[in-house]
This record gives structure tokens, C-alpha cells and sequence, in this order.
């Protein structure tokens, strides 16, 4: 499996999501507190309601949740989903480094897919080549102070394993923002691209993409 890991494509998070959310009824979990803000036209949840049959997000920023339903959009809190709707995708966009039990967390959601229903997660990844090098310049990683984990890939796999749930898919997840100060843009040409390129266990982030298992 690790080799199928290493060498696993590199894609573009939204691309890869809106080619799996088109024409299916998806919830989209954690979906106020994307890496894009829900003001911008690149807020994820947005261009899978463009795509998407039908649409529910769900996220605990009660405030935001009722400004948001108010505009048109359908999001509740994870206690007032409805648990007989199943749906056929379930995106979890860096949500699961920031809970306190991955493994109920995804066990949760599982519940609400539909027999041959995907859950779509992405997460950092522990790995990254400029976490490795943030120690070195800075003496430090940067790190979310919201995140209670890092998950690695192979970790995921008996994430998965524990909750009944098996691998579909790996991919390999380009970085989400463009970085603008001089050295950072030096070290992509010079040094992190490069690397990534041979070594794809240095990439940013990854997606995983996974079912339940049939009893």
C-alpha cells in the first residue's frame, strides 16, 4: 500500500471534489469554516451547490448558519440533520485534524451514506516538505492552534479500517494558497516543487476517499 501511496496523482482539491459532488446529493460537513472564506467566490460550498443536485452543509457556527439559510443555502448543526436522509457524497474538507475522536467523527457521518455512498476527506499532511523546512528556517512547524491532530496517510488507512470503512481512492492535494513573500517563491522554483515532484510523500495535503464496507 505504501507504494500506492507514494506514487498517487496530485490534484487540485476543488477540481477533484466538484468531478466526484456533480449530479449527487452531498452533504458538505464543516462547511462555514472553509479554507476560503464564505464571502469569496472560491468558498468551496458554493461551487458544489453549482454542480451538485442537491445540497446540505452542516457546521456549529449557529450564527453563520442562520445568516446563510436566510440566503438560500440549506446548513444545520450536527444534531439537527435529519438521520434517515442518506446521502451519495460526503465531503469533510480539513475538518478531522481540528475534532477530538477522528474515529467517531467519521464513524458519525458514516451512518448518513447511502449503499454505495463516498466520503471525500482531505487533511494536511504531517509530511509536507515546507513543514520540513519551517523547522529548519524557523525552528518551528506553522501549526493551527485549533488542530488537535496530524493524521498520516498510512495512519488513515486503519482509521478507516476501525470504522468498517474502505479505501476507494488516494490522491495527493496541491497546496490551497499561493505564498507571496520572495523566499518562499525561490525555495518553490529551487527546491519544494522539485522535491514534490520526486517525492510525492512531501506534498501538502491529501485526499482520501472512502465507503462502508458490506456486511
Amino acid at each position: 500500500m505504501i507504494n500506492k501511496l507514494a506514487g498517487a496523482s496530485i490534484r487540485s482539491k476543488d477540481d477533484l471534489i466538484l468531478e466526484y459532488c456533480k449530479n449527487r446529493n452531498v452533504l458538505d460537513v464543516g462547511c462555514v469554516g472553509q479554507d476560503k472564506n464564505i464571502n469569496s467566490s472560491e468558498w468551496i460550498h458554493e461551487k458544489i451547490k453549482s454542480v451538485a443536485n442537491a445540497l446540505t452543509g452542516t457546521d456549529i457556527h449557529v450564527n453563520e448558519i442562520d445568516r446563510l439559510n436566510k440566503l438560500g443555502y440549506s446548513i444545520k448543526t450536527p444534531d439537527s440533520l435529519n438521520k434517515e436522509i442518506k446521502y451519495e457524497i460526503i465531503t469533510i474538507f480539513d475538518v478531522i485534524e481540528h475534532v477530538d475522536n477522528v474515529v467517531e467523527f467519521v464513524k458519525f457521518h458514516a451512518k448518513l451514506l447511502d449503499d454505495d455512498g463516498l466520503m471525500i476527506i482531505t487533511t494536511p499532511n504531517p509530511f509536507n516538505i515546507r513543514q520540513i523546512l519551517n523547522i529548519f528556517l524557523f525552528k518551528i512547524p506553522s501549526v493551527n492552534e485549533e488542530h488537535t491532530v496530524w493524521i498520516d496517510p498510512l495512519n488513515f488507512l486503519e482509521v478507516s479500517k476501525r470504522c468498517n470503512m474502505k479505501v476507494v481512492e488516494f490522491y495527493w492535494i496541491n497546496e490551497y494558497f499561493k505564498h507571496t513573500k520572495f523566499y518562499w517563491r525561490i525555495l518553490d522554483y529551487i527546491l519544494i516543487k522539485p522535491l514534490r515532484f520526486f517525492r510525492r510523500y512531501l506534498s501538502a495535503n491529501y485526499a482520501i476517499i472512502i465507503k462502508n464496507e458490506k456486511t
